[in-house]
């Protein structure tokens, strides 16, 4: 790029005539672009502040005048062909009243103003979008037979702009894709004849079928025309709300007929409790495979030589997880013996491929290619943001098991506190063995301040001494229950004991058996799991009455 002063580049027009924020504010904010940079974490989130301040369109121009933002946003400098560059581009056009900046400067401000129905990461989201939906502006402008400025595929320019500048930034890659599917199709179908389902379900099919991200591209659709002219803004006004109505039909004929695309159907409850099989750790219950020997492959047991799951299977796999494509999620309730009700639900995954690959062997392999951390947190994230759909507005404690390990490497941690904050999440935290006693109890008090709770899972397998489980304060332990022999016994009796005294729920899993479901209660342990309450099912449908089935029918009473 050639040297120049940047305020050379800079349109008079989006010179503030007066100071809305002092001037010395808006150096403290280029101090710490400067002391950032380094720290692309910090960077980012400094960035985001400013997109999400009321004052974003005075500060990112007074920003913009700052040799810091050319270095962060080289893009917005580039120069095209007649020396305009996104900070200067003109829009002659009747659809516009401003450039590009200045546009793009509104179109931030607008994105979910008052709106308080968005998490901070989803407004993240929003406003990065907004800063890059036009960057590719000036690169695909030409002047039209009317003599008016025309920008046809600045939408696609723009989605490659943004990819490289997104890369510099801390995101995960879900929101990365998220970011450019918004950009790529937030001037798509804007007018009254281009309003039909097919045109829609085409968007909502690019979007992954989510109802969250089709409403978010209709609010980025929103804020961009708000942002042009003012007849623009209201012709488009005229049309959003088919928009809503195609979504409220469209997703609502999803949720009922096309759950994790059709290939689960829901089991009779009446039948569930029937169902007595001992499984694997990784097993995973397909409605229609449950208990057919001849569909067990890729649930039960592996299925192809480990040697054929190539590192760039798992990449695949992990790029597919992340925009939630070959993933099938399950859910086992956990149920509270004291109140005969669900207590909450754990989830299970299991992951599609051409092969049917296990669980185990894929997470085996992932591990051998370094993979593994980051597989095991686009599942995690993955299964927080379905189980919060799953449920709706009820009530419902998930929990979620999660590699400590990979948990303390994931980068984009605000984003899980975000959906701690908001739902009833029960973390069972695996490997912390891995962590020292410093970072393990860190890691718990993060949890926890995020109104999330702690388990140690398989609790049996770990051998914790009293001090670390101090370090962890978890508020649940898992101990699988295998047999009433009396060693068992005793040792059940003395870990029941000392539970109650830390103020710690018990939970027995692997039950699997009416004598084992008996002996858990017979002890006094409150919260019980397992495949004769009911194995891994495609939704959230125990009800409460099978739960006092099963305990009417026993011959144990719950000893508290």
């Amino acid at each position: 790029m050639d040297e120049f002063e940047i305020v050379d580049l800079i349109d008079r027009e989006y010179a503030a005539n007066e100071e809305v924020i002092p001037s010395n504010e808006v150096n403290n904010l280029v101090t710490n672009l400067n002391l950032f940079s380094d720290n692309i974490t910090l960077l980012t989130n400094q960035y985001t502040d400013i997109l999400e301040d009321e004052n974003v369109v005075y500060i990112m121009t007074k920003i913009s005048q700052n040799p810091i933002f050319m270095r962060h946003f080289p893009e917005f400098y580039e120069k095209n062909e007649n020396g305009e560059s996104v900070i200067n581009c003109q829009q002659n056009s009747p659809y516009h009243r401003f450039g590009v900046f200045k546009h793009i400067l509104y179109t931030v401000e607008y994105i979910g103003k008052d709106n308080l129905k968005y998490s901070s990461h989803d407004m993240r989201i929003l406003k990065w979008t907004m800063l890059l939906h036009d960057i590719g502006k000036p690169r695909a402008k030409t002047v039209n037979a009317e003599g008016y400025d025309s920008f046809y595929g600045h939408d696609d320019i723009s989605v490659e702009m943004a990819k490289v500048i997104l890369d510099r930034f801390d995101f995960e890659e879900q929101d990365k894709n998220i970011i450019l599917n918004l950009i790529k199709y937030h001037d798509k179908f804007l007018n009254e004849g281009e309003i039909t389902y097919d045109n829609l379900s085409f968007l909502a099919k690019e979007l992954g079928d989510k109802q969250d991200l089709f409403k978010m591209l209709i609010e980025v659709k929103i804020a961009d025309n708000k942002a042009k002219s003012i007849d623009v803004y209201n012709k488009f006004m005229t049309v959003v709300g088919k928009y809503y109505e195609f979504a409220n039909e469209y997703f609502v004929n999803q949720d009922m007929n096309n759950l994790y695309d059709n290939e689960v159907e829901i089991k009779n409850k009446s039948d569930i409790k029937n169902e007595n099989k001992n499984l694997d750790d990784d097993v995973i219950i397909n409605k229609d495979d449950t208990f057919d020997e001849s569909k067990k492959r890729g649930v039960y047991s592996e299925g192809g030589s480990n040697d054929d799951i190539t590192e760039k299977l798992i990449l695949d796999l992990i790029k597919d997880i992340t925009v939630g494509r070959n993933l099938r999620c399950y859910y086992q309730p956990i149920i509270d013996a004291k109140n005969q009700n669900v207590n909450g639900y754990e989830v299970f995954y299991k992951i599609v491929t051409d092969s049917d690959f296990s669980y185990k062997q894929i997470l085996k392999k992932a591990r051998e290619f370094g993979k593994y951390d980051k597989l095991q947190q686009m599942l995690f994230v993955n299964a927080l943001e379905r189980f919060n759909e799953l449920k709706g507005k009820r009530e419902i404690t998930e929990y979620i098991n999660i590699d400590a390990k990979s948990y303390e490497n994931y980068v984009n941690k605000a984003r899980i506190f975000d959906m701690l904050d908001k739902n009833k999440v029960v973390m069972e935290l695996n490997n912390f063995e891995a962590l020292i006693n410093s970072r393990i109890k860190e890691l718990s008090k993060d949890i926890i301040a995020s109104k999330g709770s702690v388990a140690i899972d398989n609790f049996e397998s770990t051998n914790k001494v009293e001090k670390d489980i101090e370090q962890i304060e978890p508020k649940y332990i898992k101990y699988r229950i295998t047999n009433d022999e009396e060693n068992t016994r005793e040792y059940l009796q003395k870990l029941i004991t000392f539970c109650e005294l830390n103020s710690i729920n018990l939970i027995a899993f692997g039950i699997d058996t009416k004598e084992l479901f008996e002996f858990a209660l017979g002890l006094g342990i409150r919260y019980l799991e397992g495949n004769y309450i009911s194995p891994p099912i495609d939704g959230l449908d125990i009800s409460d009455d099978l739960v006092k089935e099963l305990l009417n029918s026993s011959s144990e009473e719950l000893i508290v």
